[in-house]
């Protein structure tokens, strides 16, 4: 499944890996015990395995076009039964079933509000151990934004912004993430001269959209090679000496700015790791400073914080917060002076993804397969879906150290 990392670690890392290690082995064990089992009881495993998809809202070889159409009936119910959601995703990929509107599919079993039955029995590790560790800060900088690189920025708008648009006047991609940048900028309340620290910072175009529009100086790291060595392309395309760009790990960083800015990063922190990543945040922003926080995150105990197909092929150890855990994290060292909920905003802004990723396919075919084809379409359409049906959502965080005197007025 990928959880190891090649990096130096300390002997608590090694330890935890064991751990893992044992744990993963002993269900790899157990599955195939259940394999054999499943498969001698396979009508029990075909009740067992409907039952518990109609409770969901979805019919085994119904007649609606989110219903699902079994082609390899043994292996689809075992899988299923066994590994649950991570099965029925591997089963999709490997041809075991099929279905006409699978994006519908998605939005009926999380409309249910009972997701969190159907998640992988293991589920609980990526709470109970930390996954995002120094050691393993750029593994998923390698395994989605490295190596799906052409996808991605084929995918996305001129700009480069990998996350979520504000689309409130917005009806294109363009200007809905041209409106996204324009409103972090805002609620910063930026003037020229101010250091802005941008900890995260993709392709490091929101960074130097600030530069060249409100006159600030930006820094800004990341774990994808390929997303600093553009964003340095193009700060010395622009001649922009006040642009620096690091290929490192958050918590490499250090120095003092008059605001701070984390776009997407949060995702990728850890459940383990929320109260060292807000205690350094403390460190480097100064003490009239503001800190924008832009994140997806989780109101249902229902959702599990992390699926285990989205960790094998798109997010590696990538972790959604609830409120509660960002909240605890946050409680006694910061004040919340402002919390927008944009979620609906993403699930258009994936959809417009998609049809750019349709369009610019046939350039990619050859290169990538059917198999990822169909992976990513899968990734797509499910995260849409999942903001779709307000089963996460995307929050904006406007967080200063003691309270902005005056106080402090939100833009939208």
């Amino acid at each position: 499944m990928g959880f190891f990392a090649k990096e130096e670690k300390t002997l608590t890392e090694y330890v935890s890996d064991f751990a893992l290690f044992l744990i993963l082995t002993g269900f790899s064990l157990y599955s195939q015990i259940l394999t054999v089992v499943y498969t001698i009881f396979f009508t029990y495993t075909k009740k067992m395995v409907d039952e518990k998809l109609a409770e969901l809202g979805i019919i085994v070889d119904g007649p609606s076009p989110t219903d699902i159409q079994v082609i390899n009936g043994r292996r689809f119910y075992t899988r299923v039964a066994i590994e649950r959601s991570y099965g029925l995703m591997e089963g999709r990929l490997d041809g075991d079933w099929d279905i006409e509107d699978f994006r519908g599919f998605v939005s009926i079993i999380f409309s249910s509000r009972r997701h969190a039955e159907f998640a992988h029995p293991l589920a609980w590790i990526f709470k109970a151990f930390n996954l995002q560790t120094k050691a393993r800060a750029f593994e998923v900088g390698k395994s989605h934004y490295d190596d799906a690189n052409p996808i991605i920025t084929a995918m996305i708008d001129s700009n480069l912004q990998y996350t979520c648009g504000y689309w409130k006047t917005a009806t294109n991609l363009e200007d809905a993430q041209i409106a996204k940048m324009d409103l972090i900028a805002k609620k910063l309340n930026l003037s020229p001269g101010m250091s802005v620290l941008d900890m995260g910072c993709g392709y490091g175009t929101l960074g130097i959209y600030l530069a060249k529009n409100y006159g600030v100086s930006i820094v800004g790291c990341s774990v994808s090679r390929e997303q600093i060595k553009y964003a340095q392309n193009l700060a010395k395309k622009e001649n922009l000496s006040n642009c620096t760009f690091l290929l490192t790990d958050y918590r490499n960083m250090t120095g003092s700015f008059d605001r701070i800015v984390s776009i997407g990063l949060f995702e990728h922190i850890g459940v383990k790791n929320y109260a060292d990543f807000f205690t350094l945040c403390q460190s480097l922003l100064k003490n009239d400073g503001i800190f924008l926080l832009h994140t997806i995150g989780n109101l249902l105990n229902s959702l599990n914080p992390k699926d285990f197909w989205l960790h094998k092929y798109i997010f590696r150890n990538s972790y959604c917060p609830h409120y509660l855990e960002l909240c605890g994290a946050i409680e006694d060292k910061w004040v919340i002076e402002d919390w927008q909920n944009l979620g609906f905003d993403y699930s258009k802004t994936i959809d417009a993804w998609e049809a750019k990723f349709d369009q610019s396919w046939g350039q990619f075919e050859k290169r990538y397969g059917k198999r990822f084809h169909t992976m990513w379409k899968l990734y797509l359409q499910s995260s849409s879906a999942l903001f779709e049906t307000r089963s996460l959502h995307l929050w904006q965080l406007v967080l200063s150290k003691d309270g902005i005197k005056g106080g402090y007025h939100a833009a939208r």
